[in-house]
C-alpha cells in the first residue's frame, strides 16, 4: 500500500502506510522505500535518518549507499554525497546511477578529469543515456576536448531531441571550435524549443561579433536581458561590444557591473564613491587598482587629471607597480593608506570624466620614464646590444 500511494502522489498516505510496515518488520527494503517517500517530502533531514537505518541492517546494499548519497546531494553536502556513491561503487563496481550522481558532483565541483572516470564507467555500461552523455559533453568541454564534446552532445541530441540545453550546448562547442556559422543553427534550435532561453541568446550573440553581425547581436542582447534582467555575464558582454563599437556612453556605464561577476572582490569602502559626480576640490581621494597591473597603468593616465580637480590623491595598487606609479604627477601617496574622503576604482576613471573616442587622454608618453638605477640595474641583466634579445612575459 505504501508503495501504490507513493507512486500515486500520496505522500502522507505512502508515509502512514511504509511506517506501519516497519513497525511489523523492520526490514532494510521498507526503511528504504520511507527515506523515498520522505525525500520526495521534501523532509530531507528525515530521509538521511531513513537512508541510515536501512544501511544499519544491510551494509552492504549499494542501492542504500547510492540513495544515501542522493540525499546529501539533496542537503548540499557534496563530499559526504561522493563517499556513499563511491561506497556503492565499491559494493556494485558497474552501478549506473552511482556513477552518474558522482559524475554530477565532480562536475559541479569542476573536478573535470574525475568526473570523467565516473560517466565513462556509466556509459561503457549503458551507452544509450541521453543525461549522462549530456554531462559528458560538459566535462569534455571544460577540458578542451571538443572534437568529442561535439560527438556526446550530437549523441545525446539523438536519444532526446527535445532538450533545448544540448542544442545550446552544440552551439557552444562549435563557437569554441570557431566555426561560428554552424554554431547559430543550434543556438536558433535551442530557442526554438525554449523561446526564454536567455543563456542561448548570449550564446547566439557572442558567434554573431565573430561574424561581424553587430546589429543582430545587439538585438540578441536586449532580447537576453530582457529576459534575465539580473545576470551580470550578460551585461558585462553587452558593454565590451559597446566599448568596441564607439558607444562609450554606455560601455563605461555597463563596464562597473563587473563587481557582480565574482571576479574580483568588492572592498565595500564606507566612503562615498566618487564617479565625476560632484565636487572633490580640497577633500581627499583613494584611487585603487581593480584590476592587473597592465589596466593600471593603462588607466593610470587619469590620475594626474584627478589631482588636477583639486583633490588630494592616494594611490593603492599592486606591490610591483608602486615604484612607477609613484612618479606620476599628482599622487601624494602610493601603496600606503591614510584618511581618505572619497573612493574611486582606476578602472572607472574613463566613466568619471565621460571619455569619448575623441577624448582619451593620449599624452605621449603617459608614464613617467624609468628611473635611471632601474636602466642600469637591466642594462646589467640583459648585458650587451650586439645581439638580439627576446622578451616573454
Amino acid at each position: 500500500m505504501g508503495e501504490v500511494c507513493l507512486h500515486s502522489g500520496q505522500l502522507d498516505q505512502a508515509i502512514e502506510w511504509v511506517t506501519r510496515a516497519i513497525m511489523i518488520a523492520p526490514r532494510a527494503a521498507y526503511v528504504s522505500t520511507l527515506g523515498t517517500v520522505l525525500q520526495r517530502s521534501g523532509r530531507l533531514g528525515e530521509a538521511l535518518k531513513a537512508f541510515e537505518k536501512a544501511i544499519a541492517i544491510e551494509p552492504d546494499n549499494a542501492e542504500l549507499w547510492k540513495n544515501f548519497g542522493a540525499v546529501l546531494i539533496d542537503l548540499d553536502h557534496p563530499d559526504q554525497a561522493l563517499l556513499g556513491l563511491r561506497q556503492a561503487l565499491k559494493l556494485r563496481p558497474r552501478y549506473v546511477d552511482a556513477a552518474n550522481l558522482g559524475g554530477l558532483i565532480l562536475y559541479r565541483k569542476e573536478r573535470h578529469a574525475e568526473a570523467l572516470e565516473f560517466l565513462n564507467l556509466s556509459l561503457d555500461v549503458e551507452p544509450a543515456q541521453a543525461d549522462a552523455l549530456h554531462v559528458r559533453a560538459l566535462v569534455l568541454l571544460n577540458l578542451k576536448r571538443f572534437e568529442e564534446a561535439l560527438a556526446d552532445n550530437h549523441q545525446s541530441r539523438l536519444l532526446d531531441p527535445g532538450n533545448a540545453d544540448t542544442h545550446n550546448n552544440l552551439g557552444t562547442v562549435l563557437q569554441k571550435l570557431a566555426r561560428y556559422e554552424d554554431s547559430l543553427e543550434w543556438y536558433d534550435r535551442a530557442i526554438a524549443l525554449r523561446p526564454d532561453f536567455a543563456l542561448a541568446l548570449k550564446g547566439k550573440a557572442h558567434s554573431l561579433i565573430e561574424l561581424r553581425r553587430i546589429d543582430e547581436a545587439l538585438a540578441c542582447y536586449a532580447r537576453s536581458i530582457a529576459l534575465d534582467p539580473e545576470n551580470p555575464a550578460t551585461r558585462w558582454d553587452l558593454a565590451l561590444l559597446q566599448m568596441l563599437i564607439g558607444d562609450f556612453e554606455a560601455g563605461w556605464a555597463g563596464r562597473e557591473i563587473r563587481w557582480r561577476l565574482g571576479v574580483m572582490p568588492d572592498p565595500k569602502l564606507p566612503q562615498p564613491l566618487w564617479l565625476g559626480n560632484g565636487s572633490i576640490e580640497g577633500k581627499t581621494i583613494l584611487l585603487y587598482a581593480d584590476e592587473g597591473i597592465g589596466d593600471a597603468f593603462q588607466f593610470s593616465r587619469y590620475i594626474p587629471m584627478v589631482a588636477n580637480l583639486g583633490a588630494r590623491v592616494i594611490v593603492a595598487a599592486a606591490d610591483p607597480a608602486c615604484a612607477l606609479l609613484s612618479r606620476l604627477d599628482g599622487p601624494k601617496s602610493v601603496g600606503t593608506l591614510p584618511a581618505f574622503d572619497f573612493h574611486s576604482r582606476i578602472s572607472s576613471l574613463p566613466l568619471a570624466f565621460e571619455t569619448r573616442l575623441d577624448t582619451i587622454p593620449s599624452d605621449v608618453p603617459y608614464l613617467p620614464a624609468p628611473a635611471n638605477d632601474r636602466i642600469k640595474e637591466w642594462e646589467r641583466r640583459l648585458g650587451t646590444h650586439d645581439k638580439f634579445h627576446v622578451g616573454l612575459v
